[in-house]
């Protein structure tokens, strides 16, 4: 899926409303003046928090979601440094640890090919992070999904009569992995096109998740099961969001 077409299937105004009040929570707490967005995508997190006074910068592996991601900072009139890079070039552009706060949300670590490669992407998240700064992550809670024969995600509809656009997610677990099927329907004056889109995520367990971030050198770990800190329950919650600090 494009930038512009995954920038629209997320009503972004309704999910950072829903999770503004957690980031502002735990960033006042930690005195946070200063974040790294990591998989930012289209830019979305970076400018809330670059809006609410912070310092962000904001890394995607996708050069033209970084480019998005740049554009809808001028349209928001905020300041972003927005740069192409891979979790393994955290070190590269950032040699010493300078963040108070980094994050990696919206289940992209579960696109990385395995438990070693999300192990080396917390690792390089730990060596740019302040001592005592803070670390977020967010995934799906996978035992519970694949529990499940099939999750459809409810549809999206965006645009007016004549020229709408559809968009809906689908979630069919395997042995070892989820598949992840994305349809986009569009809406012509007398024609429909479409397209359909797959990818696998990765599993990752919250245990396996949790030692990973102590042993790249975080503590105090928590988990929610959502974003207004309801307690995580491994058989039931569908987020995963994980909160740490750096030793």
């Amino acid at each position: 899926m494009n930038p512009t077409d995954y920038d629209k299937q997320v009503n972004w105004e309704k999910r950072l409303a829903n999770e503004w009040p957690f980031y502002r929570k735990i960033f006042q707490e930690h005195n946070t003046s200063s974040v790294l967005d990591c998989a930012c995508g289209t830019g979305r997190h970076a400018i809330l928090f670059a809006k609410n006074g912070l310092s962000v910068t904001g890394i995607d592996i996708d050069q033209e979601m970084i480019r998005l991601a740049r554009e809808n900072a001028v349209g928001a009139g905020v300041e972003v440094r927005f740069e192409a890079a891979a979790f393994s070039e955290l070190n590269r552009l950032f040699p010493s640890p300078q963040f108070d706060a980094v994050i990696c949300v919206g289940n992209s670590l579960s696109q990385l090919p395995g438990l070693p490669a999300v192990e080396k992407a917390i690792r390089n998240m730990a060596a740019v992070s302040r001592p005592g700064g803070i670390l977020v992550l967010h995934l799906l809670n996978y035992r519970s999904l694949l529990k499940k024969e099939m999750v459809v995600q409810p549809l999206r509809v965006v645009g007016g009569e004549g020229h709408r656009e559809f968009f809906q997610k689908i979630f069919i677990p395997r042995a070892h992995r989820v598949e992840i099927v994305m349809v986009h329907a569009r809406e012509g004056i007398n024609s429909w096109s479409s397209d359909v889109t797959r990818g696998v995520l990765l599993p990752v367990d919250a245990a396996d998740l949790e030692r990973l971030v102590i042993r790249a050198g975080f503590t105090r770990v928590e988990m929610r099961g959502d974003y207004s800190g309801g307690l995580f329950d491994r058989e039931a919650s569908w987020d995963l969001i994980l909160t740490s600090v750096r030793t």
